[in-house]
């Protein structure tokens, strides 16, 4: 951009951020473009060849439709009113009463403020619910390792088809507290990973309980080792229909 039109911009307080065509950089630009555009694909003529003639009318509509984050037409914010269009030329004229003009303005300007200070702290709030802090992990307790953003096991330990196949291993413990967003786990010398793991991929082992709240185990069966859940009992539980096998947690009673 030459010395001139930075030079005017800065005359009249337009700060300049430049954006690039490639990669896409400036979303809120882009989605203008294509408010633009696709009301001039419905006002040009078969050629497309006279959409210059149709720039005023678009920039007169686009400037009168109510902005959700301000609650209010640009129109309606830069000049006071708003402006008429073909399609409110019929439509009884707002008075102002006993504001003036430039009172009426201003008083536009700090309903859209505060309106979007709103927006933005229900945002702020949304984001906030969707993005909980990290579970707090201790050495000694039980977490899934989460199969997935490249953490994969040897093909002899799994299905081969990934799709179908378990999408997370263990229960490991945490052998030691690296930070609060990785943990190192005592994993098995053939998963051939690294036992440093980041809180992104586990997941904390909640043990299932007894399939009856309050039932207590009438009898243990049989025990089996396996390489992916490593030992297991096979118990009868008081009341219960079918016998389950459960994981030998360490320190458990």
């Amino acid at each position: 951009m030459s010395q001139f039109w930075r030079s005017l911009n800065e005359r009249y307080g337009c700060e300049l951020v430049f954006s690039t065509a490639h990669h896409k950089s400036d979303g809120q630009s882009e989605r203008a473009i294509q408010s633009v555009e696709l009301l001039l694909r419905g006002l040009c003529n078969a050629w497309s060849d006279d959409w210059a003639t149709h720039l005023p009318l678009v920039e007169l509509l686009l400037g009168n439709r109510v902005n959700a984050s301000m609650n209010a037409a640009p129109n309606d914010l830069l000049f006071g009113l708003q402006l008429r269009d073909p399609f409110t030329a019929l439509q009884p004229i707002t008075t102002l009463g006993d504001f003036t003009l430039p009172d009426w303005r201003l008083a536009l300007r700090q309903q859209a403020l505060d309106h979007l200070a709103l927006v933005q702290e229900y945002m702020r709030q949304r984001y906030n619910s969707l993005h909980a802090p990290p579970p707090q992990l201790a050495v000694g307790d039980w977490v899934w390792l989460e199969l997935h953003d490249g953490y994969s096991l040897p093909p002899g330990l799994l299905p081969s088809d990934r799709r179908l196949g378990v999408q997370r291993v263990g229960p490991y413990t945490i052998k030691r507290v690296v930070s609060n967003l990785a943990y190192e786990l005592a994993l098995p010398p053939e998963s051939r990973l690294h036992p440093v793991i980041s809180i992104q991929h586990l997941e904390p082992y909640v043990p299932s309980g007894n399939p009856i709240t309050g039932a207590t185990i009438t009898a243990i069966l049989r025990e089996r080792e396996t390489r992916h859940r490593g030992l297991q009992y096979l118990v009868r539980f008081e009341h219960a229909g079918r016998d389950k096998w459960v994981p030998c947690l360490e320190n458990s009673s």
